[in-house]
């Protein structure tokens, strides 16, 4: 027997009143991440839009030459980054912490992207000395467009087994993931002292060809599992796979528990325009 699907081109915004052990707010989206390597690439994990959090991560040994210490031997160096949104004066984050101790280490940033186009990081390294170096792209600053959150289609896997789409998927294109909790409950298992060692993974395939995705669930709290919304950038090709797993394991007995949403094996399939 099939699940019957509703689309339609609203999206439900009430959801199930969840367990004790997990929630469903309506209004978490994963982060997305910048990480600039210390081999000068820059990996984007998500789709930078307006509304939603961004973390940067970066290697501090893009900018290693203003290494100053003070009198009692202790780091005297900082490395700052810089976000602009369409050219709008600059919004300024450390990225360092420990200044003035010996363990200074390096940090992640994470804001709120704003409403914009066009958001342009660049990096700058300091010292006691007067020091100063920039990581900038030879200038041009590193440009990442920016994608309004009600402008991305979204998907909405419902409680009750509707599925509703706001939207048109597209390839090249950024598309909203929403999975309600109440759909995959088989799998709760408690870890070390009540923790909650579950998590809700979708999976996904174009044309064949495996998508990586973070999970639709956080830790809100140590023995609390929440929902999340993800955002991804859909690649080129003409289909969309997509299938869901609840796992979990069990501390004290070292069980391990998996079960599927799937349409029955069949998984959930959307052409692409």
């Amino acid at each position: 027997m099939l699940r019957h699907f509703m689309i339609s081109a609203g999206v439900m915004n009430a959801l199930i009143v969840s367990g004790t052990l997990w929630a469903n707010p309506t209004d978490r989206i994963a982060p997305t991440t910048l990480t600039f390597l210390d081999d000068w690439t820059v990996i984007t994990e998500g789709v930078v839009a307006s509304e939603t959090e961004l973390d940067v991560h970066y290697d501090a040994s893009r900018l290693s030459r203003c290494r100053a210490k003070d009198e009692n031997g202790f780091n005297a160096w900082q490395i700052e980054a810089f976000v602009s949104i369409d050219g709008a004066p600059p919004m300024r984050f450390d990225l360092m912490g420990g200044q003035g101790t010996p363990y200074l280490f390096a940090q992640r940033t994470n804001f709120i992207v704003p409403k914009g186009k066009d958001m342009s990081l660049w990096f700058k390294g300091s010292d006691a000395t007067a020091c100063v170096e920039w990581d900038s792209n030879y200038g041009r600053n590193y440009h990442f467009p920016i994608t309004a959150l009600p402008d991305i289609p979204l998907l909405a896997f419902h409680g009750d087994w509707t599925l509703t789409q706001d939207g048109v998927i597209r390839a090249g294109e950024p598309l909203r993931l929403h999975y309600d909790l109440n759909r995959a409950t088989s799998c709760r298992a408690a870890g070390y002292l009540g923790t909650a060692s579950w998590k809700v993974n979708p999976h996904a395939a174009v044309d064949g060809r495996p998508l990586v995705l973070p999970a639709l669930t956080y830790a809100q709290t140590w023995n609390l599992r929440a929902q999340q919304d993800i955002i991804f950038k859909v690649p080129e090709g003409r289909e969309l796979t997509l299938w869901f797993e609840n796992e979990s394991f069990e501390y004290y007995t070292g069980t391990r528990c998996r079960s599927y949403d799937s349409d029955f094996g069949q998984n959930f399939h959307f052409m692409l325009n």
